[in-house]
């Protein structure tokens, strides 16, 4: 079959057209090997038939081994191979990860025996004893079934069998186009002449490059038996195409709203029930052309099958019959000339519209589209277009939305709403994004017509509320937020959420919404005047039982966990989780949100039931401020903040006691008076308010006394109360320290208001039980 020097021609040819850098990752000998392969597969082929074979190659059986599934055809060279093979692949959800496609001329005997491969020679000048003909290779996803491997070998013979009769009819398919034109001309049937005229008119443009007609076949009327619904057989013979299959079944002529298949008009333009196999893997044109009887009665129907070729999709729409009347109809109806300016505006709508949808939609539903459409300018809103196929098989929505809004994500979120509110079983969709503030997207809702739960017509205004909040963004929502709280806080609030809208990361967008965003910006803002840190401390809605969320507000300086959970801890919360954010500010500052899951155990829920919730975050906020700022310690008196109401200062009043009786020989550790402390919370709070009474400047002397007398008498009570000899000395002690306290600092500030940052007491040590002599 070939020589070594004409399988490296052949070897050449067949990687022509393939970019270098593929090849070069692939040695020599492998692809040596493919060809081989190829070849051997198109050792023997009768004529007009197509081999397809699929292999998962292996070193030792076939000179190369391939991690995915090989694909090889071979057949005559014609057109739409590889669009319908990489489509029926498609059908089968399987990935082309490579194809090459090489067309190669070949001499064969009347057997269909392989004699020569002719590498030197131009298929455009095929000597007439040759035959050109199509090598198709594709890699594809890994097929490991054997029956898959099988069926999918099956589709693909079909499918090119498909692509043969195709071509092979479509000259028969124009003539016959062209035929039944003429025939309208020379005997047209009993309609208004215009109707018949435009028919033949649009037969001719079709047939005249565009339309890729892919089948016809003629229908006739079927009245008999008496009394049964007429039906539609199809004349023996008479299909070319896709649809050369003869069928002597009838089938129930099917109706719908709208749709009289024995009505007296003359064409029946709409889509197909299923998509094509040839060419486009797209649902294709069906153009119906009735036939009538002397009687006016309609017998019978030419029906064609095909694809709007790329010339139809730009032409002129007042230049296609039947297209370019119902155009002009539609403007008319809005009672402006065609050359005007609100009936150009009108036409550049209708110039645009989809082109396989102009063919279907009657005047009523153009009208309603372009004049809906032209009042979108002003308001950049969505807006739902929607027309139910007379036959129920499916809806055709087309949606306007502002351009800056289309986006994938947008597409599938409107695609997910229209398939659950119309009942879909499949959708197609095409999109156009130009310089109009419009994008608009053409969905194509397939549904089954015999499913009761689709609805006769759509509900458009509640879809199109639907679709405006699914393609409503998180950058949307926050601004609307901010433009409904500027009565309440002024304009600037919307100006500095816009300069926030790229701030955030999407994280963030994931976990919080508009509103918790927007109190974020405000925090994110004070930052400067907050030294750089704030927090927040809070129970959302959804929260479990005892979780609350501390939000860690920081600019110019980032934390780690290790240097958080201390203090978290030490304060008496468990953290469960943290989530970090990084958002850069309009003044280019790198600020950070962390946000912390926090668990509360049951005894201290409890306390702060009743609480109120802003006391409580804001001191258990200041006291965390406090501690990592080091204006007092981190141990585990700051869990007094949460359980005995105190704040971080009070609870620094108990601490310098506590290390006053350590210094003064007491032999309690710290950790066993926090313990002590902790469990009675109670006297701790007691104490706390015992000493703020005795020296707040803000009370008079005669209130002070008897309020220190009362105090003091239930701080005493409740220590009596303690059963445990030592945690009784404990808290005995602090109770005599606060009383033998003759002046403190506590409540002094400077000028601008500023506490000291040290505490300070003067003790009478004679007052003080248990004191070693000095």
């Amino acid at each position: 079959m070939a020589s070594g020097s004409d399988l490296a021609e052949l070897i050449a040819r067949y990687y022509r057209l393939v970019p270098a850098e593929e090849l070069s990752a692939v040695s020599p000998a492998e692809l040596a090997a493919v060809v081989r392969s190829h070849l051997a597969l198109a050792t023997v082929r009768a004529p007009g038939r197509a081999l397809v074979r699929l292999l998962n190659p292996t070193r030792a059986g076939n000179g190369w081994d391939s991690p995915d599934t090989v694909v090889q055809i071979v057949t005559d060279d014609m057109p739409y191979l590889v669009d319908s093979v990489v489509a029926e692949l498609a059908r089968s959800d399987i990935l082309v990860r490579r194809l090459v496609h090489p067309i190669v001329l070949v001499r064969r005997d009347l057997a269909g025996n392989l004699h020569e491969v002719l590498t030197g020679s131009n298929p455009d000048g095929a000597p007439a004893d040759t035959v050109v003909e199509s090598w198709l290779y594709a890699s594809i996803d890994r097929v490991t079934d054997a029956d898959r491997a099988r069926q999918l070998e099956q589709r693909l013979l079909t499918v090119l069998t498909q692509v043969r009769e195709v071509v092979e009819d479509t000259a028969r398919m124009t003539g016959v186009a062209c035929a039944v034109a003429d025939e309208l001309d020379t005997a047209p049937p009993p309609l208004p002449a215009a109707e018949v005229t435009d028919g033949a008119a649009l037969l001719r443009w079709l047939a005249d490059g565009h339309v890729t007609f892919l089948g016809y076949r003629r229908y006739e009327v079927v009245r008999e038996p008496a009394g049964t619904a007429p039906g539609l057989r199809a004349v023996l013979g008479s299909g070319l195409g896709v649809l050369r299959g003869d069928s002597v079944a009838t089938r129930a002529l099917r109706t719908g709203a709208g749709a009289e298949p024995l009505s007296r008009d003359l064409l029946v333009l709409t889509q197909a029930s299923s998509p094509a196999t040839v060419c486009r893997p797209v649902y294709p044109h069906y153009i119906g052309v009735k036939t009538f009887n002397d009687s006016g009665e309609v017998a019978g129907e030419h029906r064609f099958l095909g694809l709007l070729t790329t010339a139809a999709s730009h032409a002129d729409v007042l230049g296609i019959p039947v297209i370019g009347r119902r155009v002009r109809e539609v403007i008319q109806r809005a009672g402006v000339p065609v050359d005007s300016y609100s009936g150009q505006q009108m036409l550049e709508v209708l110039q645009t519209y989809p082109r396989g949808e102009l063919f279907s939609a009657d005047v009523d539903s153009l009208y309603q589209t372009v004049t809906g459409v032209l009042s979108l300018a002003p308001w950049r809103m969505v807006r739902l277009f929607c027309r139910r196929d007379p036959y129920g098989r499916f809806f055709s929505c087309l949606i306007y939305l502002p351009r800056e809004r289309y986006t994938t994500a947008a597409r599938l979120a409107m695609q997910e709403v229209l398939m659950r509110e119309l009942r879909g079983t499949t959708v197609d969709y095409s999109a156009q994004v130009g310089e109009s503030v419009y994008a608009r997207v053409h969905f194509t809702v397939h549904t089954d017509p015999g499913d009761s739960g689709v609805p006769a017509a759509a509900d458009v205004e509640m879809i199109t509320g639907r679709l405006r909040d699914a393609i409503t963004t998180w950058d949307d929502r926050l601004l609307d937020t901010a433009q409904a709280a500027a009565s309440a806080r002024g304009a600037a609030i919307v100006d500095l959420t816009q300069r926030y809208l790229a701030a955030f990361p999407q994280a963030y967008k994931e976990d919080f919404d508009a509103a918790t965003a927007l109190v974020d910006i405000g925090r994110l803002e004070a930052l400067d005047a907050l030294d750089g840190l704030a927090l927040c401390l809070e129970l959302p809605d959804s929260a479990e039982t005892g979780e609350r969320r501390l939000k860690l507000y920081l600019a110019r300086q980032r934390i780690t966990l290790s240097q958080v959970l201390p203090v978290l801890h030490a304060m008496g919360v468990e953290v469960i989780d943290e989530r970090p954010y990084q958002v850069i500010r309009s003044d280019g500052a790198h600020c950070w949100i962390y946000d912390f899951g926090l668990r509360l155990e049951a005894a201290l829920r409890q306390r702060l039931v009743g609480q109120d919730a802003g006391e409580v975050q804001w001191r258990f906020s200041d006291a965390f401020v406090a501690a990592w700022r080091g204006a007092c310690e981190v141990d585990r008196f700051n869990a007094l903040v949460l359980r005995a109401g105190l704040n971080w200062r009070q609870v620094a009043v108990l601490r310098g006691y506590v290390h006053y009786l350590r210094q003064a020989g007491s032999p309690y550790s710290q950790h066993y008076v926090e313990d002590v402390l902790l469990a009675r919370s109670d006297i701790a709070t007691a104490l706390a308010v015992l000493f703020g009474v005795r020296f707040d400047p803000a009370l008079d002397g005669a209130t002070r006394e008897i309020r220190q007398h009362d105090l003091a008498v239930r701080a005493a009570s409740l220590v009596d109360e303690v059963a445990g000899l030592d945690a009784d000395r404990i808290l005995r002690s602090l109770l005599s320290l606060i009383l033998a306290t003759l002046r403190t600092n506590y409540f002094t500030c400077d000028a601008g208001g500023h506490r000291p940052a040290y505490l300070a007491f003067k003790l009478d040590p004679r007052a003080v039980p248990g004191l070693a002599e000095p």
